[in-house]
């Protein structure tokens, strides 16, 4: 599938787990101390998110992206809704859950991700976040993997604004 269709999913679930069964999944997730803290070595945000999208690890690379101390303050929200996109409240229930979503190529990564072994996508967000809108080009690469009985999808996120700008100027001038 290519990142100019639609998803197959309309649109993601609306429900979210409890407080209870998030923390349970998160302290599931911290207990893989090696993976934990590999994954805040990266320099390359990286989020892992349960069943319902809701968020149980973000790393420091996360939290310096979203300007959060780190990423335990972005425990149970979803992707869209950590990086302040722009639809997130045009939704039933937040990410995931709008119209704009189903074009969306982090929400359809995720989506993926639970059919297949591992999903790329490209994701443009409008984010509403300090003064003045701005907007993300983000390359997100989704892997499904279980932790137990539960399935848990790790996304990493990538930013590539600057490279489409390199290859509009390269047009522009080399063409």
């Amino acid at each position: 599938m290519t990142s100019d269709e639609p998803s197959p999913v309309a649109l993601a679930p609306v429900e979210r787990v409890s407080a209870s069964v998030l923390q349970e999944h998160a302290e599931m997730f911290a207990q893989q101390g090696m993976m934990a803290a590999s994954l805040n070595a990266l320099y390359l945000p990286v989020l892992v998110v349960n069943s319902h999208r809701q968020i149980i690890f973000a790393n420091q690379a996360m939290a310096d992206l979203v300007d959060v101390d780190n990423g335990a303050a972005l425990i149970g929200v979803r992707p869209g809704e950590a990086l302040h996109c722009h639809y997130v409240d045009a939704g039933e229930a937040g990410c995931g859950t709008s119209p704009f979503c189903r074009y969306c190529g982090a929400a359809r990564a995720i989506a993926e991700a639970e059919l297949e072994a591992e999903h790329e996508e490209e994701a443009f967000i409008l984010r509403e976040f300090g003064q003045f809108p701005a907007a993300l080009d983000l390359h997100v690469v989704t892997k499904s993997f279980y932790l137990g009985q539960e399935r848990f999808t790790m996304m990493t996120i990538r930013d590539v604004s600057g490279e489409k700008r390199r290859y509009a100027m390269e047009r522009i001038f080399f063409h």
